[in-house]
């Protein structure tokens, strides 16, 4: 941001950027929050044998704090988890299966926003 504000002062300008810090920190607080929503819909439809796969899922941030990631890790069965993902003809429990982690984000989109928007908002409290 450019220190030039038409009429700003030095105590304006250190206002402007404190917010700006704590947009920044309130965003990474919701994509954590968010992808902790995204997470925990597809951990009720991940598919389920012992839960060796289930209990791997994480959400991380970049450093940034500009974008969030829902993962699973392959432990038991390596590389296994896109498979288990994508393939639409393998048969899992009822109410599991395949798309587990797409199905989770499109149908918690409206509250990843409402989280999104609420945290940042927050900021401006």
């Amino acid at each position: 941001m450019s220190d030039f504000v038409l009429g700003g002062s030095a105590a304006f300008i250190a206002n402007i950027r404190k917010v700006q810090a704590d947009v920044a920190k309130q965003k990474k607080r919701g994509l954590i929050a968010a992808g902790a929503l995204v997470l925990n819909t597809s951990n009720q439809r991940v598919p389920h044998e012992e839960g060796d796969f289930e209990r791997t899922g994480r959400v991380t941030v970049d450093e940034d704090g500009r974008v969030a990631a829902v993962s699973y890790k392959d432990v038991r069965y390596p590389n296994e988890a896109a498979r288990l993902h994508e393939d639409m003809e393998m048969n899992h429990d009822e109410g599991r299966g395949a798309k587990f982690l797409e199905r989770a984000f499109t149908e918690t989109t409206d509250g990843v926003r409402t989280i999104l928007g609420d945290h940042i908002s927050s900021a401006m409290d």
